[in-house]
């Protein structure tokens, strides 16, 4: 029921009932603030919103206590539910806070792992882990597969892991010193086998990004052994929002698109690029030049850093060329590592570089989510449509 203060102060009556009456919780006497002419102004025109839905709140005389409640979202709408743990992590951050990124030390493990020796590769990622932590960083990432190398075939049965298997508990436990982004090959319960990157922190799997794009031209043939992810989500942790990204998912520029607008003020992207031709004019490698262009546009478009580690070495003739890099928010770079040998490099990611780009372009605050929305929704609808004829 509702606290004894409660009555109708706005006139008229809804404009149909409510199938799902949701009542706010009593107020707190500390709450009981006066009402003022600018609260009125933010709170009417919500409650008018809300009420030609299918449901209705009760309003309060007590404005300023309703509208403190309404931006703590503790209300809930049957067909627009509040947030679940699946975007609100266990640490009670909100999912949609940004600009949460203070002075985190970064470090990119451009590491060679060898083809198939899962046990070889972990030891080398717990000896990047150390030195990561003698550098005194947060974060330590690693490339695509770093736990498994790239061109696996015939051997992913044997070196995909479930994301629970005992053999990944010494990573589990250096996550207690410092948060961990690692690249492997998932087994899910379903027997599938997927790309896959996820972030360790205090031992738990804050979240797992499988790839969405597999790769199936020139010298790639993913799809054969391999199955593809379906969802991108950027995560909370205490260092600040971030999502995770594989290799040709960053071709694609949906996906960055998705992980900046769910908030992701850190784009990772782990990688196995092979060296491919030479850029016009100069020494540098094709791929190299490519990637240090998508880096940049993606951190310059969505206003945030952008994090990128590729391997080093070879496989079956493959050579891949290293090169990572961390991107400030303003496109320029903050590390960059050597090509073609292994290397640890540390960047700091400030929030004030994000505070003063997104002030002076203020492309993120002014991107159309909504829109976006409707219209692949419309394409979409349209494709399936011509499919189905």
């Amino acid at each position: 029921t509702a606290p004894a203060n409660a009555a109708l102060s706005f006139t008229g009556a809804l404009a149909r009932p409510a199938k799902n009456p949701v009542i706010a919780p009593p107020v707190e006497p500390k709450m009981t603030a006066r009402i003022n002419t600018k609260t009125e102004a933010l709170v009417t025109p919500l409650i008018r919103f809300v009420n030609t839905g299918s449901f209705a709140i009760l309003p309060y005389v007590n404005h300023e206590a309703f509208y403190v409640w309404i931006v703590k979202r503790s209300w809930q709408h049957p067909h627009y539910p509040r947030r679940s743990s699946v975007h609100e992590d266990k640490l009670g951050y909100s999912p949609r806070r940004q600009g949460t990124v203070k002075n985190i030390r970064l470090a990119i493990a451009q590491i060679g792992p060898s083809l198939g020796d899962l046990e070889r590769n972990l030891d080398l990622h717990l000896e990047y882990v150390r030195r990561a932590c003698d550098e005194d960083a947060d974060v330590v990432m690693f490339p695509e597969q770093s736990l498994t190398g790239y061109f696996l075939s015939d051997l992913v049965t044997e070196v995909a892991v479930p994301r629970d298997d005992d053999r990944l508990n010494p990573l589990r436990e250096a996550s207690m010193e410092i948060d961990i982004v690692v690249g492997f090959i998932e087994e899910t319960a379903d027997h599938r086998f997927v790309p896959a990157a996820g972030y360790l922190h205090k031992g738990d799997w804050k979240h797992i990004h499988h790839k969405i794009y597999l790769v199936t031209y020139g010298l790639f043939d993913e799809a054969r052994d391999l199955a593809a992810g379906s969802t991108v989500r950027a995560f909370t942790s205490p260092i600040g929002r971030q999502a995770m990204l594989i290799c040709e998912d960053l071709w694609h520029p949906s996906t960055a698109s998705i992980a900046a607008s769910d908030g992701a003020d850190i784009i990772y992207g782990l990688s196995s690029s092979p060296g491919r031709g030479i850029a016009g004019g100069t020494s540098e490698l094709g791929s190299s030049e490519t990637w240090h262009t998508l880096n940049r546009m993606y951190a310059q478009l969505h206003v945030c850093f952008v994090a990128h580690c590729n391997r080093v070495g070879y496989e079956d003739g493959v050579n891949f060329w290293g090169g990572s890099e961390v991107i400030g928010p303003d496109g320029e770079s903050l590390i960059r590592a050597p090509d073609f040998e292994e290397a640890l490099v540390v960047a700091t990611l400030d929030d004030s570089m994000l505070r003063r780009q997104r002030t002076r372009l203020p492309l993120r605050r002014d991107e159309n989510v909504a829109l976006n929305g409707r219209e692949f929704t419309r394409i979409s609808a349209e494709r399936h449509r011509l499919d189905v004829e």
